[in-house]
């Protein structure tokens, strides 16, 4: 199932841990992140520098909505939990023009290989 898939993702690329739980930072984790999605998105070769902005300024703005959305439980601010980390994957794909769970399943299948 997607939530599943999501776990999975997240596995493979939060090595940061703050307050009991992973994390997904920004060095090295988003670093590894753009670099392995670059397979999947069409023409992130050629704006690459665009997509790099865009990476970075969708991962600020949801460390920042995470620390401020109340009743979430620990505040963490050292990177993204499980939770923010699927909102911000939502985002990069919505904003790249894919599909969620097609880029998911694409980014696990790079894995393999």
């Amino acid at each position: 199932d997607f939530q599943s898939i999501v776990k999975q993702v997240f596995r493979l690329y939060a090595t940061g841990y703050s307050k009991g739980r992973y994390v997904f930072i920004r060095n090295p984790d988003l670093s590894r992140f753009m670099e392995d999605s670059r397979h999947m998105i069409p023409g992130y070769r050629r704006k690459f520098r665009r997509f790099k902005r865009i990476f970075e300024s969708l991962f600020d703005d949801t460390i920042q909505l995470q620390c401020d959305m109340p009743g979430q439980g620990v505040r963490i601010t050292a990177g993204l939990t499980l939770d923010w980390f699927q909102v911000f994957v939502q985002k990069v794909v919505r904003r790249v023009g894919m599909e969620v769970m097609s880029f998911f399943a694409a980014l696990l299948e790079s894995q393999l290989y």
